[in-house]
């Protein structure tokens, strides 16, 4: 797991729900659970590389007292915090509470459909994103942010719902395996 950047955005996903995860992950027994389990944090982590950048950028405007925004511009950067940043951190809440303690343990439910489709909105919203900064009110340095994280970003929506199956199917193999170890009453 990585380090997180010393100087993170108003927001983050490195709450304490998330270091809770990479724990728990970390002190899994070597296997494909905890080989799914880390693969699919490090997933989150290289999406936060982006999202980060996002959210830095909108702090930036949204501190800057002077800065007036017109309501077009306005909806994009909400777009940007709300829709976009903030659905992230949710799919990274909601994906933390999956990485189970132990294979010997509870293991939790994965809620693969809400993953998938979280992923594939936000996917959708970063190319919504990419068109809408063309407007020609926007900011230059912003376009230019939205082109190169929205690249980032289409490839990392894809990679999620399939590091989340990977960990499904490595919990639901160790479900099995569970199954067949406990004795028959």
């Amino acid at each position: 797991m990585r380090t997180p950047v010393l100087s993170e955005p108003r927001v983050t996903i490195y709450v304490e729900g998330w270091y809770a995860a990479q724990d728990r992950a970390r002190k899994l027994r070597a296997g494909p659970l905890k080989q799914a389990a880390l693969r699919y944090l490090e997933a989150l982590e290289d999406g936060w590389g982006t999202m980060r950048k996002l959210q830095r950028a909108c702090d930036a405007v949204y501190a800057d007292a002077a800065s007036r925004l017109d309501a077009t511009l306005d909806a994009l950067w909400y777009v940007v915090e709300v829709e976009i940043v903030d659905r992230y951190r949710g799919i990274c809440a909601e994906t933390v509470a999956c990485v189970p303690g132990s294979a010997a343990g509870a293991l939790p439910d994965v809620p693969l459909d809400d993953l998938d489709a979280e992923s594939l909105v936000l996917g959708r919203m970063m190319r919504v994103l990419a068109l809408a900064v063309e407007h020609p009110g926007a900011d230059p340095g912003f376009r230019t942010l939205i082109r190169e994280t929205a690249e980032d970003a289409l490839h990392w929506t894809a990679e999620i719902p399939k590091r989340g199956q990977a960990l499904f199917d490595a919990i639901e193999a160790a479900r099995a395996a569970t199954r067949r170890r406990r004795p028959r009453e």
